[in-house]
């Protein structure tokens, strides 16, 4: 009886066991395992991560504002641009200078998340994947609130909530703080070098959307990125 009893102990153990493996494998998979239709498969695009630098040339490939449908309103805020009074110069530097200069550029992509680190003000940009909209009561900020999403391999992002600036060169295509950038991110053949398409869509200063495409290639690292304040734009000794 003694060792019935023993085998029948010995059983119910081994059973308790294999639950407990099948629970926790489960919990190991999660969500996104036992609906495949719904996980972000991260690892199809790691193509797209890693260091990349925009060649100094193709920061020259803007369109002039004779090339952009830009309204009356866009064409007097040009006009009136003077250099000496830039907020880069006071190390003031916003979206449009951030994306646009020569700098390298760091892609961390996450499931939920990518992380974009700038050299260039050493500026950090965080693009919530999750499937989160814009929040209703979004306050203009120099870099914006950006969402994301995968189409066909190609990253989509959508920046809204920006502060008024320009994109480069200085005193040209301006943009508001009703202005929205869609950016599209995507690895040319051979997986060698990156592609992103800039589209801005602005009607307080452009009659319709424009574009631009940049392409970037592989960098080895990113540097230490020092401001230096241009002294006639400091407040004067004693003024709050």
């Amino acid at each position: 009886m003694t060792g019935n009893r023993s085998i029948y102990v010995l059983l119910v153990f081994a059973a308790l066991s294999i639950t407990a493996c099948e629970s926790l494998e489960e919990d190991i998979v999660g969500d996104a395992g036992k609906d495949p239709a719904n996980a972000n498969p991260i690892d199809d695009h790691s193509e797209l991560s890693g260091l990349w630098y925009n060649d100094p040339g193709a920061t020259r490939n803007w369109p002039s504002t004779a090339e952009v449908p830009i309204t009356p309103i866009g064409q007097r805020l040009v006009d009136s641009w003077v250099q000496d009074e830039d907020p880069m110069l006071g190390c003031i530097i916003g979206f449009g200078r951030i994306v646009s200069a020569p700098f390298p550029m760091e892609l961390l992509i996450e499931r939920d998340r990518v992380t974009i680190l700038y050299e260039n003000d050493h500026q950090i940009r965080r693009i919530y994947m999750d499937g989160r909209g814009h929040p209703d009561d979004l306050y203009p900020t120099l870099m914006g609130h950006s969402v994301g999403y995968w189409e066909n391999g190609v990253l989509v992002v959508d920046t809204i909530g920006l502060e008024g600036s320009y994109f480069r060169p200085s005193g040209a295509l301006p943009y508001s703080d009703s202005a929205q950038i869609t950016e599209r991110y995507s690895s040319l053949p051979g997986g060698k070098q990156l592609q992103i398409e800039f589209t801005v869509t602005d009607s307080d200063y452009y009659q319709e959307p424009w574009s631009v495409i940049w392409t970037y290639s592989p960098a080895a690292d990113i540097l230490e990125y020092r401001c230096i304040v241009r002294e006639h734009l400091l407040p004067e000794s004693g003024s709050q």
